[in-house]
């Protein structure tokens, strides 16, 4: 009866499938990564809205689930009262107003206006499909990654800013008082001549 050799060198696919397991494991992890630290971060915010009342009016942000770093940045500045009594300190007629500065509770550093924030920046939740429009609250940036505490609310379309800051909420109710806001006039920075002060944001479970 004839023998048959085994081929030197020939080696089976079997021998390597606990080796390829692990790689498979390790790949899918790492793609899976980011959406499972995104959910455990979801569950982690227990506030789905803020009321943010000013001397001017009223007005609501519902807060979206798709930015789960800037809307649980934005609960912790708000939770320390980090906004209180900062200002309005820009605003555009017919497109935004800007705040979230706390240089702007100083009167006598105005120059300093729009260039402070909480001592850190944070990365951009940009979505592919977002869409600037009206009444999307959005991270002030100077460029990727550099989010803060400053934020600005449309009150008209902006599609030329889509793709370039985070819309960590949308305005839900008291629209009318951030257009009347913006309606203030302001000077050659924006500064509305009129003082318009954040007097406190109460989160909503």
């Amino acid at each position: 009866m004839p023998k048959f050799k085994r081929r030197k060198g020939r080696k089976s696919w079997f021998r390597h499938l606990p080796l390829m397991t692990a790689v498979l494991g390790v790949i899918a992890s790492l793609i899976l990564l980011p959406t499972v630290i995104r959910l455990r971060m979801k569950a982690l915010i227990p506030y789905t809205a803020a009321v943010v009342k000013t001397n001017k009016g009223d007005f609501t942000l519902t807060f979206r689930s798709e930015t789960p770093l800037a809307v649980a940045n934005f609960i912790k500045l708000a939770k320390s009262d980090y906004y209180s009594d900062t200002r309005i300190h820009r605003v555009v007629k017919d497109l935004l107003i800007q705040g979230g500065d706390p240089f702007s509770r100083d009167l006598t550093k105005t120059e300093f206006w729009g260039k402070g924030g909480p001592g850190y920046t944070f990365a951009d939740e940009i979505k592919a499909d977002d869409a600037m429009r009206v009444g999307s609250v959005a991270m002030v940036n100077n460029g990727p990654d550099s989010n803060g505490s400053q934020f600005f609310i449309l009150i008209a379309d902006a599609l030329w800013l889509s793709g370039k800051h985070t819309i960590f909420a949308t305005i839900s109710s008291g629209l009318d008082t951030v257009k009347n806001i913006s309606e203030i006039s302001g000077g050659p920075t924006g500064v509305p001549i009129k003082e318009v002060i954040i007097k406190t944001i109460t989160l909503v479970p």
